[in-house]
Order: C-alpha cells, then structure tokens, then sequence
C-alpha cells in the first residue's frame, strides 16, 4: 500500500505539477518517509482478538496509544526530512506548501488504509478471527 502511495505522489508532481527531476526525487523522498510513517501507526496493531469489544475497538485506528519513543521518533524523522525538502539541504528545494500537501496526503492515507484493510483481508481470507475462532492450541497462547 505504501507503494501506491508514493506512485501517486509521484504521478502527480510528474504529470500534474510537471515538476523537474531534481525536485521528483525530493518529492519521492518525502513521500518516502511520510508514507512510510503513515504505514506504520496504520498497521502497527497486529494481535490476536479475543472478545467483541476488543474488534470494535479494533475498527478504530488505533486499539492502543503509541508510546513516547516511537511518536518522537516519527516526529523527528518527518521534521529531519521537512527541513531537508524545504531548505534544499543535498536535494532540490520543494516549496514548504507542497511539503505541508505531501504530509496532509500522508496522513490521510494512514486514515485510509485501516478503513481499507478490513474488507481487504476479508476478501483475501485473512481477517482478523476471534479467539474463539481459532485452533484450541492457539487459543491458549493468545495474550501471552
């Protein structure tokens, strides 16, 4: 999915903002690190369901708060690559605008893809299954 992500990024500074190849690649780069972030606070919740409650809970985006080191990490790394895009530090300077719209695009696609992993993996065979759903040897091994 991130892939997606950075080809439409990528396709539309080539053929809508027609920008040169020098700003492609920063443009490819924040994309990057944006989309990659994005990726991870959208799929970081990957356990096993025991209850009703604990599937509704799961539909939201996030069934549990991020720790500290993990949201200062990202923070840091989208600033790092921000102000790298923006000042031109070793890559093509991107208008601060179109940094800010990389990002926002960023941030909806981490809206989008739990919203769009559900019916996904469902049609795939791979939804998420309630404990009592699964094998009893695994049933014992869930939460511990």
């Amino acid at each position: 999915m991130g892939f997606a992500f950075c080809v439409g990024i990528l396709a539309s500074g080539e053929f809508a903002l027609r920008l040169g190849i020098g700003a492609l690649q920063t443009l490819v780069f924040v994309a990057l690190v944006f989309g990659s972030q994005a990726t991870i606070y959208a799929i970081r919740e990957r356990r096993a369901i025991r209850e009703r409650r604990a599937i509704r809970q799961h539909r939201r985006m996030w069934g549990s708060r991020p720790s500290l080191w993990p949201v200062a990490s990202s923070v840091t790394d989208v600033l790092v690559a921000a102000i790298l895009a923006i000042d031109g530090i070793a890559v093509t300077p991107l208008p601060a605008v179109l940094v800010a719209e990389t990002l926002g695009a960023a941030v909806a696609f981490a809206i989008v893809i739990p919203v769009a992993k559900g019916p996904v993996f469902a049609r795939l065979g791979i939804a998420w299954r309630a404990a009592s759903a699964l094998p009893r040897h695994a049933v014992g091994s869930i939460g511990s």
